[in-house]
């Protein structure tokens, strides 16, 4: 038996380009909004899809910072990360809330402060203090967007310890289980789906083979425009 699992985890190990961490993680995305906007709490689907949408925010973040050591130019990934952001936000707001303007911004606002928090970070000519005080500004920030502060540390802790499996699994369970804990003491087993949280690093660690395929331009904005879409389509049949 212990053969045999060696052998599945061989065959599957690094079997994940960076483009199917995309998919998988827009298809839990697609899931998960589906379940939040259309399934009652209490029905046992609406867990299960929920559950598989907790790959999509971690996966966000851990290709954010991928991309930062892949990117050309971190100007104009940013630009496009501030422009999808702004799209997002009225989409998001009605989806979320029903209104619109309302100070909630969604995920990529976050993974935009991420990435920008990891330009600081590497600016080699500021000092520590200065790099700390900056990105404290940027968490302040994050505060009022979906995963909040949490989204921009799990981004750093992803770039930082990209190369210290232990540190990096270490700060992400820290992290997640902590989001887990105040879940359900705040809401009940009515979060129960939270605990998917705790199964997303395989994804990443084990299975991403750290290939990053040459994204045509169609390809790279169907993943940006994605978003804002999916969540226009779900607000109009909402």
């Amino acid at each position: 038996m212990t053969n045999i699992i060696r052998k599945v985890a061989t065959k599957f190990n690094n079997s994940l380009s960076g483009n199917d961490l995309k998919i998988i993680a827009v298809v839990a995305m697609t899931l998960d909004h589906i379940a939040e906007g259309f399934l009652p709490e209490q029905f046992w689907g609406y867990q299960v899809l929920r559950f598989i949408g907790r790959i999509t925010g971690p996966t966000m973040m851990f290709l954010i910072a991928e991309g930062y050591r892949h990117t050309h130019d971190i100007r104009k990934y940013l630009a496009r990360l501030a422009v999808i952001s702004l799209v997002s936000w009225v989409p998001f707001a009605l989806y979320e809330d029903g209104s619109w303007p309302v100070l909630d911004f969604s995920v990529i606002s976050t993974l935009f402060l991420g990435l920008l928090s990891i330009y600081v970070w590497e600016r080699s000519k500021w000092s520590m203090p200065v790099k700390a005080a900056v990105i404290y500004v940027l968490m302040l920030l994050a505060i009022p967007c979906d995963w909040s502060i949490f989204g921009v540390v799990l981004i750093l802790i992803f770039h930082i310890y990209h190369d210290d499996k232990k540190k990096l699994l270490a700060g992400y369970y820290l992290i997640c289980t902590f989001i887990v804990g105040t879940q359900i003491a705040s809401n009940g087993w009515n979060s129960f789906f939270q605990f998917g949280l705790l199964s997303v690093p395989g994804l990443f660690l084990w299975l991403y083979s750290r290939e990053r395929e040459a994204n045509t331009p169609i390809s790279k904005w169907f993943f940006y425009g994605y978003y804002p879409l999916h969540l226009t389509i779900l607000c109009y049949f909402r």
